[in-house]
């Protein structure tokens, strides 16, 4: 449908068809655009031209010729009830539905004008599935009011966007990060003083301060428990060494649980009120960009949710409370109705705080009853400490880069096993050979 300049497709909730008595109900009074998702099937003669196509043209000349003789009457060539174009003079062409045709009176027309050749319309192949070259030559066929001109402007700026779109998401999750990287200003660092058994502490300190930006270079200096620093000039080791500490430490921080690898957020109100999650965002967008360690601790559920939330699907296995975790998988165990509610009994209060408790009439409901729980527990629950943590992904784009390359940062972001291999152990180093002739080693 037209919004502004821009077509955008109709929204619809989960599970709603966009059937013919939808269209009627949201675009009543609307326009709208309808492309095919597939190529038409439409059988082609030997001169490359559709059959249908060709006898509805040869009709349509014969009827063009008796309205410029002057002979226009009812006794022309009958149509059959499949056509749909009925000429009625060399400029104006009406459109009517299949129904069958009605005998009319026989209608005066004055005289027209000779009727002049016209230049054969150039030749498009029947199958261009391309809508960009239909608009291309869509101008030149009518005169169009300045609003449909720019409505026209927007679809194009829409197919090109879609077409860069497609571009960028050939590169590798390398490419883009590095990227993101030429926003970093080396002229410019902030000063990290960490100390390795709190970690977490003195990053949370830090990117609170005033005068950090993730555009600055980080300069990072160790102490000891006693407060004395270590000596050493940062030239890119503190600071990967830093980072790798910070991402273990988030995943061992009581913002996230679950199983290792497979983390989700946890309801924590202490983090909640200190603004953590906010903090734990933002260290995991820094150290991407800043050339740290992935988290790589991430759940497949959460992943999900920041970068196609309408996808989202939990399952059994984000539950952490073990006790809310064997109750569940009893009610998913269940193969009757009796069954069902015999298992979800205990579970009144807790249905009652999460709005699924209701009367359930049959054990084919156990499914959705199923997954309004794990919504709730793993999702809803959770959504306020979400918001901020997905807020803090947004530093320095890398929020939308993973939305728009997400299969390329899933590896990076979620725990995937990996068979040890003789070529993944060969990249893990780099062969330098002696000179020839040395037994340098």
């Amino acid at each position: 449908m037209p919004c502004g300049n821009k077509l955008v497709p109709p929204s619809l909730q989960h599970g709603t068809e966009l059937s013919g008595f939808m269209v009627h109900r949201v675009c009543r009074s609307k326009t709208i655009y309808i492309r095919p998702s597939r190529s038409l099937q439409v059988d082609i003669d030997s001169d490359g031209s559709s059959t249908e196509h060709s006898n509805r043209c040869e009709r349509t000349r014969r009827t063009r010729a008796r309205v410029a003789d002057g002979n226009a009457t009812t006794e022309e060539e009958p149509l059959s009830e499949s056509d749909s174009v009925v000429v009625l003079n060399d400029d104006t062409t009406t459109l009517l539905r299949s129904d069958p045709v009605l005998p009319r009176p026989d209608p005066v027309l004055p005289r027209p004008d000779p009727v002049l050749p016209r230049p054969d319309p150039p030749n498009h192949a029947p199958h261009d599935d391309s809508y960009g070259a239909y608009l291309a030559i869509l101008p030149s066929s009518a005169t169009t009011p300045s609003d449909d001109e720019d409505l026209q402007q927007g679809i194009l700026a829409s197919l090109e966007s879609q077409k860069l779109l497609e571009q960028k998401n050939t590169k590798s999750a390398q490419e883009v990060l590095l990227d993101l990287q030429s926003q970093i200003d080396t002229t410019k660092s902030c000063r990290f003083n960490l100390n390795r058994s709190c970690v977490l502490d003195g990053a949370l300190r830090g990117f609170k301060r005033l005068s950090y930006s993730p555009q600055y270079q980080m300069t990072i200096k160790f102490s000891d428990d006693m407060g004395v620093n270590e000596e050493a000039v940062d030239l890119g080791g503190p600071r990967r060494e830093f980072l790798r500490l910070l991402m273990e430490a988030l995943a061992n921080s009581s913002m996230f649980e679950g199983r290792n690898g497979k983390l989700n957020l946890a309801l924590d109100s202490l983090a909640l009120r200190e603004d953590h999650n906010f903090i734990a965002g933002r260290a995991i967008a820094v150290s991407l960009v800043h050339g740290g360690p992935p988290p790589g601790f991430i759940s497949g559920t959460l992943y999900s949710l920041l970068v196609e939330p309408g996808e989202v699907s939990p399952v059994l296995e984000d539950i952490t409370d073990s006790d809310l975790h064997e109750k569940l998988k009893k009610v998913s165990r269940c193969a009757s109705l009796t069954d069902l509610l015999t298992a979800i009994e205990p579970m009144q209060d807790y249905l009652a705080n999460a709005g699924c408790l209701r009367q359930l009439k049959s054990i084919e409901e156990r499914d959705v009853f199923l997954e309004d729980i794990l919504m709730f527990q793993v999702v809803h629950r959770v959504n306020r400490a979400f918001e901020r943590f997905k807020e803090g992904m947004k530093t320095l784009g890398v929020l939308d880069a993973l939305r728009m390359h997400p299969d390329n940062f899933r590896h990076l972001m979620c725990f995937e096993p990996a068979i040890l291999s003789a070529e993944l152990l060969e990249n893990l180093f780099e062969v330098r050979k002696s000179g020839e002739g040395t037994n340098d080693c």
